[in-house]
């Protein structure tokens, strides 16, 4: 039985201000070795999200993201359901496609800092984390 206590949401306001992150900067958080982010043009078509690679997968120095929305990433960020996820309606209107190279070793833990960092510096993301009750 899920108890509502423990459900944690993350609220977001993608923002271009300052950092708020519990003390930890964007600057002490891992970083892709590379990554790329590309919106993708809605009239281009939409044939399905795919996701795939990083730490614990056939391609752990890789990861792939097409047609990942906001909510899709920051689900990965935080480990987190979709159902414990709050954004702003219009934050899941557009959609990405992300590709990114890992520093080969990289731990489940770090490769969800790296794409913290990609939210706070690409997507100017600032979060904070509150108790469901």
């Amino acid at each position: 039985m899920l108890h509502i206590s423990r459900i944690v949401s993350i609220t977001f306001l993608v923002l271009s201000a300052g950092v708020h992150c519990f003390g930890q900067s964007e600057k002490t958080l891992p970083e892709f070795a590379v990554a790329s982010i590309h919106r993708v043009d809605p009239k281009a078509g939409f044939p399905g999200i795919q996701k795939g690679g990083g730490p614990g997968t056939r391609t752990p120095t890789v990861f792939r993201c097409q047609f990942c929305t906001i909510s899709m990433l920051v689900g990965i960020a935080f480990d987190l359901n979709p159902y414990q996820i709050v954004v702003p309606a219009a934050a899941d209107d557009e959609h990405y496609i992300i590709e990114a190279r890992l520093p080969p070793g990289s731990s489940k833990q770090a490769f969800q800092g790296m794409v913290r960092r990609v939210l706070i510096e690409r997507f100017g993301l600032v979060y904070r984390r509150q108790q469901k009750r």
